[in-house]
């Protein structure tokens, strides 16, 4: 249309955060050499406050699992589809999910529909509503994983990122960049997108294996230090402005 061609007469570069959004570009008609994917980075928290202390205020024991999901309620977003995957797990193991919780962080407008959902299947013991908090990666350290089962509309998550920085194991979705974060069986779980089934089953996975939570959270930050670190994003766009100025690149070439 018009408007891609007026955007490709003026652009040099075009820089997407994942493979996918790249291959997306180029099926639009946007120049595949001309399109470069650069990764999402986010930098390595260095400040948290204690597991314990958090867990503690939020009503969550030790012996319990929480999950938390850190994510606008909107439907693109998957709520819904993680509250069907506790309902799954609630009718087929009852002691698992007596002790599991999910950590909600985020308003939305779906927010009330999602609260509607869980009462009606009797699971506000495992639902914790926080709405917006500014100190979300204090609530992340304090859980035991993420889990993010987005059905549409998304690249790359920061949210999984910064699950991956703090040692997090993540479920999400086989969707867009998700699949080029979270390294599927090896730092979390991938299911395809509004897969109750498959979400429920994932959660059982990690939620009834301390040892593979401590396992995966491990590769979750090696892989995190490795791709995502911030000052590796940084290292990407300072040699493409450096190349775009004619300038020679400062290390290895640009790419992933």
């Amino acid at each position: 249309n018009i408007i891609d061609r007026l955007v490709l007469s003026s652009t040099d570069v075009f820089v997407t955060a994942s493979l996918g959004a790249r291959s997306a570009l180029a099926r639009r008609g946007f120049p595949k050499s001309r399109i470069e994917a650069f990764p999402n980075g986010v930098a390595e928290p260095k400040s948290v406050r204690p597991a314990s202390e958090v867990r503690a205020e939020l009503g969550i024991s030790d012996d319990q699992v929480a999950f938390a999901m850190i994510a606008y309620f909107e439907p693109r977003k998957g709520h819904m589809v993680l509250v069907e995957a506790v309902r799954l797990l609630a009718a087929s193991k009852p002691g698992l999910v007596d002790k599991l919780r999910l950590v909600l962080v985020a308003d939305g407008p779906e927010l009330p529909a999602v609260r509607r959902a869980v009462r009606r299947h009797g699971m506000d013991k495992q639902f914790h509503f926080l709405g917006y908090r500014s100190d979300a990666l204090n609530i992340l350290n304090a859980c035991d994983g993420l889990v993010l089962p987005s059905i549409a509309a998304e690249d790359m998550p920061i949210s999984i990122l910064e699950a991956m920085a703090l040692s997090k194991p993540v479920i999400s979705s086989r969707l867009a960049g998700i699949v080029e974060e979270v390294s599927d069986r090896k730092t979390g779980f991938l299911v395809p997108p509004e897969d109750a089934a498959g979400l429920a089953e994932a959660i059982e996975r990690l939620a009834s294996d301390a040892g593979l939570r401590r396992s995966m959270g491990r590769a979750a930050k090696e892989r995190f230090l490795s791709r995502f670190e911030i000052s590796k994003s940084a290292e990407r766009y300072l040699n493409l402005y450096r190349s775009l100025l004619g300038r020679p690149p400062a290390a290895a070439p640009i790419g992933l």
